[in-house]
């Protein structure tokens, strides 16, 4: 199946193709009505594009996801759930946002990455790895430009944009080494971290994507307290990328500054930098996000115990366990398997009718655990405890409309 459309750039036309393997029943006319919009979002703010054509090449499975960006194309992986059905409504839902959503950041990229691009990758030798602690500059901009833009696009409403960028915050409260890795070293480590995690990776570093996005936020809110965008950062380095013969610009730490001084205050951007970006302090989201005219809410998560886990015939292998949490306090670990809680046969529906009942009657729960062939006598304490912490998420709603209009367009 394919379908073609067309952006203006100029006076130019610039075709696009669609093309989609594997087994889906999807309303490609909606889809080409939602994705014409983003990619002509895209070119009407950088001006032109960095090719002549584009084409998406999606490939449709039962769970897979995922994308991968080439000069003109980008190759893409979706559960076909996440395809726009016939009975999508006006609004998207949330599966179809997160299909446009890989779209528009693999698009992205054809400018932020492949046009810009770190300096280490312009002459890179592929036979071995090459470092750079900037990564987070281009996966955490584009993570943080893709859901922006469909927004723009007006593919989404500005409540579907906050609640995208809510899952961002959360994920980022969820993640306890934020507090142990800055974003520019995990952009370093990324060959030997990022992409072999393991069931402690969130406990021990952080994600330039996830992060990288937070901060391109927090920076682009500092921008505009000095009447600029991160857009107008990215514009420059396109506009650089232009100027070069083979249309090409390679990023570095010091063409950053100096792109950066002359937007921000030195003093401020380099205060930015030292906390946020090769620090581990705290992204100040919520202060810098009430200024923009967003409220924030809390409530307690619904991640029982703290800990992410399988249901097996046997019992509940652990997957996960977020530091501070119950099952943290006491001593669960990732591949554990819990096969009793308070004497009955471990689930889910006990697990999770014993947390709520630890609410009301403060009481541990007793569990019987089997660590590879040994098994374990644990006491999980309730959340009232002292040392244990409830993993909390946070909900955005607008408080202020003429304040998030301004920063909700470009």
């Amino acid at each position: 199946d394919e379908f073609w459309f067309d952006v203006k750039s100029g006076e130019n036309t610039i075709a696009h193709r669609f093309v989609i393997s594997g087994v889906h029943h999807s309303d490609l006319e909606r889809l080409e009505t939602d994705l014409s919009k983003i990619c002509q979002s895209y070119v009407d703010w950088l001006g032109d594009t960095p090719f002549d054509d584009y084409l998406f090449m999606t490939m449709a499975t039962s769970s897979d996801y995922g994308g991968l960006e080439h000069l003109a194309s980008t190759s893409l992986i979706t559960p076909r759930d996440d395809l726009p059905t016939f009975f999508e409504q006006a609004e998207p839902s949330e599966s179809y946002q997160r299909f446009l959503g890989l779209c528009s950041h693999e698009y992205f990229h054809a400018w932020w990455v492949k046009t810009v691009r770190p300096e280490v990758f312009l002459n890179a030798n592929f036979n071995q790895e090459t470092y750079t602690t900037l990564l987070w500059v281009f996966e955490g901009f584009t993570s943080y430009v893709d859901d922006f833009m469909l927004q723009k696009s007006g593919v989404i409403s500005q409540h579907s944009y906050l609640k995208l960028l809510a899952e961002q915050i959360n994920r980022y409260y969820q993640t306890h080494g934020r507090a142990l890795q800055s974003v520019a070293e995990s952009s370093f480590d990324a060959w030997i971290k990022l992409y072999r995690s393991d069931e402690n990776t969130a406990n021990a570093g952080i994600s330039y994507y996830n992060k990288g996005a937070l901060v391109a936020l927090c920076l682009d809110f500092t921008l505009i307290n000095h009447g600029k965008r991160i857009f107008d950062v990215i514009k420059v380095f396109y506009d650089k990328a232009k100027a070069q013969d083979n249309r090409r610009f390679g990023m570095t730490d010091a063409n950053l500054d100096d792109v950066m001084n002359e937007c921000l205050p030195k003093d401020v951007w380099q205060d930015f930098k030292a906390k946020y970006i090769d620090g581990t302090t705290e992204l100040p989201l919520f202060e810098l996000l009430s200024e923009q005219g967003v409220s924030i809410e809390q409530k307690d998560d619904d991640i029982t115990w703290g800990m992410k886990y399988m249901s097996e015939p046997t019992g509940l292998k652990v997957q996960r366990v977020v530091r501070n949490s119950q099952a943290a306090a006491a001593g669960i670990s990732a591949n554990d398997v819990i096969v009793a809680i308070d004497g009955l046969k471990a689930s889910e529906k006990w697990l999770k009718s014993t947390a709520k009942t630890q609410t009301i009657s403060e009481d541990p729960a007793v569990c019987h655990v089997f660590r590879r062939d040994e098994l374990l006598v644990l006491e999980v304490p309730p959340v009232s405890d002292a040392h244990v912490k409830q993993p909390q998420t946070w909900m955005l709603s607008i408080v202020n409309e003429k304040k998030v209009n301004v920063w909700m367009q470009i």
